[in-house]
């Protein structure tokens, strides 16, 4: 199980996710993992839990869901419909106890972004100049909004938003495994001077990388390799998807690697922080939209770009197929 934190802000939402996955019994088999996925040009996705169900990657499960549907909310519904279905079936091997299953099964697709409403009211909402509403939405047969874990999976996963008010300038969902409580607290001031003082996204983005990457210090569950998303609070056309990534080569600093993109202001966006600045590869969030998906970006030398996707096709890591 992957750790997440998730940021909404009245300005911009902010996710970043280890990229580490563990087998059933706990043994490392892959630190590059997909986890991040960005819908259209308004919200983020990132998933904690079960890896695999059964020979197919969760990662797959929710970029084939999310294409399908008109809208967010009808996406999220045929994602939680399919998840629970999946897991449904999920066959476990003999030696893993009757009485564990359902705590391994806990999965939860975890979001963040900015929506746009015609008639806020209805939700019992105020309408804003820009007619947008950041929220924060999980889908989960565990999973709460509020951080908590259920000891056991429920048969089905099940929706819950909550909206951010003016009145609020943050949410923080911290999902997947736990940061102390002290650690906890100490993220969400600095989270809230950086809201308070930064203009761009990429600082906040660089806070949650090093929450992760000091967590992965002492938690073996949880990885070194970053994948943090931004969404900005601008209007698009809900079916594009523009991204951008603020990636800069070579890169000496980490400084240098979150360096604020004018694009990032405008666009949705993607830096990905590798253990070691050295690194060659980049790789980049999954995309999904209304009859539209695409597996995770890399970037980096031919040759070895050329390697790690002849890789990445033996290990089964892309989709059955791409497109809707």
């Amino acid at each position: 199980m992957t750790l997440v934190l998730t940021v909404v802000s009245q300005r911009y939402v902010v996710q970043a996710s280890d990229r580490r996955l563990t087998g059933l019994d706990g043994s490392l088999f892959e630190d590059t993992a997909n986890k991040a996925l960005i819908y259209c040009s308004f919200a983020s996705f990132a998933l904690t839990g079960l890896a695999t169900i059964g020979n197919r990657r969760t990662e797959h499960l929710m970029l084939s869901a999310l294409s399908q549907g008109h809208d967010l909310q009808e996406a999220m519904a045929v994602l939680g419909k399919r998840a629970t279905a999946a897991f449904r079936q999920l066959q476990f091997p003999p030696t893993v106890p009757t009485h564990q299953r359902d705590v391994i099964r806990r999965t939860a697709f975890v979001a963040g972004g900015f929506q746009g409403l015609r008639h806020p009211e209805r939700l019992g909402l105020e309408r804003t100049v820009d007619d947008l509403y950041p929220f924060a939405a999980v889908v989960s047969n565990a999973h709460e909004l509020s951080g908590a874990w259920r000891d056991r999976a429920t048969r089905d996963f099940r929706q819950e938003m909550r909206w951010l008010p003016p009145s609020e300038n943050f949410i923080l969902v911290v999902s997947g495994q736990p940061i102390p409580s002290y650690r906890e607290g100490r993220l969400r001031r600095h989270i809230r001077i950086c809201i308070e003082r930064c203009e761009g996204s990429a600082p906040l983005a660089r806070i949650l990388a090093r929450e992760i990457v000091a967590t992965a210090a002492t938690n073996p569950a949880v990885g070194p390799n970053v994948m943090c998303t931004t969404i900005p609070r601008v209007h698009h056309n809900e079916a594009t998807v523009p991204i951008c990534s603020t990636i800069q080569v070579p890169v000496t600093t980490e400084l240098e690697r979150f360096a604020t993109s004018d694009d990032a202001l405008q666009y949705p966006s993607w830096i990905f922080h590798p253990t070691s600045l050295d690194a060659q590869l980049h790789y980049g969030p999954n995309v999904a939209a209304p009859g539209f998906m695409l597996a995770g970006t890399l970037l980096g030398p031919t040759h070895l770009v050329a390697s790690e996707e002849e890789r990445r096709m033996k290990a089964g890591e892309f989709p059955p197929k791409l497109g809707p």
